[in-house]
């Protein structure tokens, strides 16, 4: 463990003093987190067709599959985090589809990235504003 991380460490361990800190001046709410969060019904989004078979998305996919896709590009790299977006977000039978599809070209399988994408983390790249 590095002087630095022992410092973070520390500073993690601290009971907040209340409800606000300040960060580069700027006053900020602490973001409480429930481990019992309601169900959010899912809001479809068709991502591809295959032979006229629709293939959707759950527009309200957990946020915890982005955290996962990002430690995924860090720990694993890029083609390792990809290979998990597409099963967890298309599900194992779109999925397979996908991949079994002979005439698929690598534009195509970029623009399903892309709008895979588009529904995790939002339209700029970042996750949707709450």
């Amino acid at each position: 463990m590095t002087a630095s991380t022992a410092n973070r460490s520390r500073a993690r361990a601290k009971p907040p003093i209340s409800h606000k800190d300040k960060i580069a001046g700027t006053t900020l709410d602490v973001i409480e987190l429930s481990s019992n969060q309601p169900e959010v019904e899912p809001e479809w989004v068709e991502i591809f067709r295959l032979d006229g078979k629709s293939y959707c998305v759950d527009k309200n996919l957990s946020a915890q599959v982005a955290l996962e896709y990002l430690h995924l590009v860090r720990i694993s790299g890029k083609e390792a985090a990809v290979a998990y977006l597409f099963e967890e977000m298309l599900g194992v039978e779109a999925y397979t589809a996908l991949r079994s599809h002979k005439g698929i070209t690598p534009t195509q399988i970029g623009q399903v990235l892309v709008a895979l994408q588009a529904v995790l983390l939002g339209e700029d790249g970042i996750a949707p504003k709450a």
